[in-house]
């Protein structure tokens, strides 16, 4: 309901979309607590649910990148130095991959209502 309320603010739009939905946050299920608890998060997405939501809620996607937060966040704890680490060598095989696994990320999502 609020993607659909907002739609008429604007011709354009850009989302910020924290990715804290992975295998690894899942395994664990720590992470998605504690985001829950310190950054109020109550929807948990990877990036193809984000997306999907979107285009429910009556938005075309133009355009979307990570954010490389997981890289270059500036909380880079000694926990997150070590995580970078597999998430670079999953990054081989596709960031895609490496973000559904580990996470670590967030989306920008370029878009814009369909009806106005």
């Amino acid at each position: 309901e609020f993607l659909s309320g907002v739609s008429s603010w604007a011709d354009n739009f850009i989302f910020y979309i924290p990715l804290d939905l992975s295998a690894f946050s899942v395994a664990r299920e720590k992470p998605i607590l504690r985001a829950r608890e310190e950054t109020g998060h109550i929807h948990y997405f990877t990036k193809n649910l984000a997306l999907k939501l979107l285009k429910e809620s009556g938005y075309d996607i133009t355009g979307w990148e990570y954010s490389g937060a997981s890289f270059s966040g500036p909380q880079m704890t000694w926990k997150s130095l070590l995580a970078a680490v597999p998430r670079r060598l999953l990054r081989i095989f596709g960031r895609d991959l490496a973000v559904r696994l580990l996470g670590g990320e967030s989306l920008f999502v370029f878009a814009r209502p369909l009806k106005r």
